[in-house]
């Protein structure tokens, strides 16, 4: 067993997939390597999740994921207004406007990261 000490985050990629992912983060405190395979998260000793733990060597970032938390969700609305301009030549102009709502349902604050292009 190895203590980490480890930071939680939801994050999502609203234009591959409608979820957020729970990710978490830390560092290798060991002077050795942590080797490859499957691993067992918990916080204390409530059980978090299961994710794949990445060769890791001593003292580097750590990053895993968990799993997909259908309490918090993320809805990906594009608006686009067409007009048209020029004077002699009228060639239509289009805006894009893009909103991203997420919407925490758990009864405690989370961090969340959205990535976007």
């Amino acid at each position: 067993d190895v203590e980490v000490k480890t930071s939680f985050a939801y994050e999502t990629a609203p234009l591959q997939k409608e979820l957020f992912y729970l990710i978490g983060s830390g560092a290798n405190p060991l002077k050795q390597p942590l080797l490859p395979g499957p691993m067992a998260v918990f916080m204390g000793t409530d059980f978090v999740g299961k994710s794949a733990l990445p060769l890791t060597g001593s003292g580097r970032a750590l990053r895993f994921e968990l799993c997909a938390d259908r309490e918090v969700t993320v809805a990906r609305t594009v608006r686009r207004k067409r007009d048209t301009r020029g004077i002699v030549l009228r060639r239509y102009h289009y805006d894009y406007g893009i909103e991203i709502k997420a919407v925490n349902h758990k009864s405690l604050p989370i961090k969340i990261k959205v990535f976007y292009p």
